[in-house]
């Protein structure tokens, strides 16, 4: 019985790490391609989104369920929000390689630290390490395209990883998974709304019209499936992990980013993503094999 609950997780994690991929070959293609805007992909990719989580709740509400909204959905639209925006808005300032060394970067330091502050995860050397290698796996992986990142786009993709990490721990301690990720997308597509009918008026329809209809389907798979779906999935498995191992699991998305950079986009295939891809999985294996569990209280004096 718990093979088969760690094989489940396993293939959650799985299809969850593919979907973040996918949404990052597919931001990068339309938002660097100026095929799609930062502002409007970011719209209709979690207003699609959504009404997926909508139909979902109406077709299987005997299995998930819509929850009353509270204070952490708010923070989590909060947070949902300023991670859309800026991941959208950063690959116009960043090439693809470095973006991800910053993005999954501050992923991993955020639950992390969330981890050992907020569930009382003990400070082990497994962990540690496990974390240096990640971190200087990416470091590696994507040390060649340090050279061209600009200020704007470092501190963009410090926001998209910062934001997700809040986002994801705030998830992992919610009282529903779906309650939380369905209400954190209704409040941040309300707030969209205002933003909506504020930009239009001030840039005109243009941005939304000159969308192409391979394009728009583009944006719309990846806000009803490689968005809403995968969010759901990550939401419900980060429930049954440390929020360390969460942050450090993501850090294989880099890798298979630039494998199917490499086969969808034709980029080129380097000793550094090699080397470093390495070393995030060894990294990876290091933080799983430890031991997990709340710090010893310190004695009195």
């Amino acid at each position: 019985m718990r093979a088969s609950k760690n094989l489940a997780v396993t293939a959650a994690f799985a299809s969850v790490l593919l979907s973040f991929s996918i949404n990052s070959i597919i931001t990068r293609y339309l938002v660097s391609g100026s095929l799609v805007g930062p502002f409007p992909l970011t719209i209709i990719r979690f207003s699609s989104g959504l009404v997926t989580l909508w139909l979902v709740s109406g077709k299987m509400s005997g299995k998930v369920k819509r929850t009353r909204a509270g204070r952490r959905d708010v923070s989590g639209a909060f947070f949902l929000g300023a991670y859309a925006f800026a991941i959208s808005f950063g690959y116009n300032y960043i090439p693809a390689a470095a973006g991800a060394l910053v993005f999954y970067s501050m992923v991993v330091l955020t639950m992390s630290s969330y981890s050992v502050v907020g569930e009382g995860e003990k400070v082990s050397v497994p962990l540690v390490a496990g974390l240096l290698l990640g971190v200087i796996g990416i470091v590696t992986m994507t040390f060649g395209g340090i050279g061209s990142v600009s200020s704007l786009g470092v501190a963009l993709m410090a926001v998209t990883g910062t934001a997700w990490g809040l986002y994801s721990v705030y998830g992992k301690s919610s009282e529903s998974y779906f309650g939380y990720t369905y209400n954190s997308f209704l409040y941040f597509g309300l707030a969209n709304v205002f933003l909506v009918l504020l930009v239009t008026a001030l840039q005109g329809t243009r941005q939304w019209t000159a969308i192409a209809l391979p394009n728009l389907a583009l944006a719309l798979y990846m806000g009803m499936v490689s968005t809403a779906l995968s969010y759901v999935i990550w939401n419900g498995v980060l429930k049954r992990v440390s929020a360390s191992q969460g942050g450090l699991t993501q850090l294989l998305v880099p890798i298979i980013t630039s494998i199917m950079g490499v086969v969808l986009l034709s980029e080129e295939v380097t000793f550094g993503l090699v080397a470093g891809g390495s070393l995030i999985l060894l990294g990876i294996y290091v933080n799983g094999s430890r031991r997990t569990g709340p710090r010893a209280p310190q004695a009195s004096t």
